[in-house]
């Protein structure tokens, strides 16, 4: 009975580990506290803040997936309890980032203001389109450049996989 929890148990260590990677990266990189994670582009008058909740979920499950992908990649995918896990995370990390993406372009969109003259005595015609503050683009092209790379490392985990139950059968 204590055989079948052992690759379970491993797994979840595995997680416990990526977890703590996860945290030490967002205190050290992000000056990230139980508040909020800042961002601080290379201007000093700018400061994007973030919910813990928007930045720690998406770190956690990239460094899990990084360390599973890495630890399975040895194994050459044959064993299903951490594929699965290595699928799911690989699906939440894709899924997170889009969510993330979607805040940070609406944080870093800028319409603009006017403090003088008043609303009323501004023209009709507003801006055509919202500008994209720039270092907000930037990280939106990396985030959707990650999300590719992650949806071609999962592709690879699961053609390995079934490419091993094959040979295996």
């Amino acid at each position: 009975m204590a055989k079948s929890f052992k690759p379970i148990l491993s797994e979840l260590l595995w997680l416990a580990i990526a977890f703590i990677a996860a945290a030490l990266i967002c205190y050290l990189l992000l000056d990230w506290d139980a508040r909020g994670a800042i961002i601080t582009p290379q201007r000093s008058d700018t400061y994007i803040i973030l919910s813990t909740t928007t930045i720690v979920p998406p770190v956690f499950l990239l460094v899990a997936f990084l360390l599973f992908f890495i630890k399975e990649n040895r194994n050459k995918f044959s064993r299903k309890i951490p594929n699965i896990l290595l699928l799911l995370i690989g699906l939440g990390l894709i899924t997170l980032l889009a969510f993330v993406n979607k805040s940070l372009v609406m944080l870093g969109t800028n319409f603009g203001w006017t403090a003088y003259p008043p609303l009323s005595m501004l023209p009709e015609s507003g801006p055509e389109y919202a500008e994209l503050n720039p270092f907000a683009a930037r990280l939106a092209t990396a985030l959707t450049v990650l999300q590719i790379l992650v949806t071609v490392a999962l592709l690879y985990v699961v053609f390995h996989w079934g490419r091993g139950m094959k040979e295996s059968n």
